[in-house]
């Protein structure tokens, strides 16, 4: 259990940061400042060499397909693409507020597709998780920083779960 209180700790330091940097504006601003109104469709080809416990040995070639629009009142839908591992879902979600380096939303997405394992002694099925959540998007320490943290959102199959995820990337 204790493992589950880094990435909200992470979120309400990257809160407390980006209050800190713009200090002159109030929470009504922070609010009432959203990610501009737009989107991308972006389509390729993929070369992968993929192994793993979800996926077989191999060489594959596949189309790759992203996207995304944020409309102006804050909402917006993400569809992240493929991954070798996962079957990816949309992500819908509202934009909470904007500071100069920090955007900080509101999602509905998945913590991962429907997984099929089928190995030599076992094999299972595993439907999506579905999550409900906060994201962090922004720059901490000259790296590009997404903080994720939600919980089980499907109350069919609730069984306390909880999703946290920290990326960080130069560009």
């Amino acid at each position: 259990m204790k493992h589950y209180y880094l990435t909200p700790l992470l979120l309400c330091s990257a809160v407390s940061l980006a209050n800190e940097q713009t200090s002159d504006t109030s929470w009504y601003d922070f609010l009432q400042q959203k990610r501009d109104g737009d989107g991308f469709f972006s389509a390729g080809i993929v070369v992968q060499n993929s192994q793993g416990l979800y996926r077989a040995v191999g060489f594959k070639v596949r189309p790759e397909f992203k996207g995304a629009y944020y409309f102006n009142n804050g909402l917006f839908i993400e569809y992240p693409g493929l991954s070798d591992k996962f079957d990816s879902q949309f992500a819908v979600g509202y934009n909470l507020g904007t500071t100069e380096n920090w955007e900080f939303d509101v999602l509905l997405s998945m913590a991962h597709g429907v997984l099929n394992y089928r190995g030599a002694q076992s094999s299972f099925k595993k439907d999506a998780s579905p999550y409900l959540g906060v994201r962090a998007i922004g720059t901490l320490a000259g790296f590009d920083t997404m903080l994720v943290y939600g919980t089980n959102s499907n109350k069919m199959d609730y069984s306390n779960g909880l999703y946290g995820a920290a990326w960080l990337g130069k560009s």
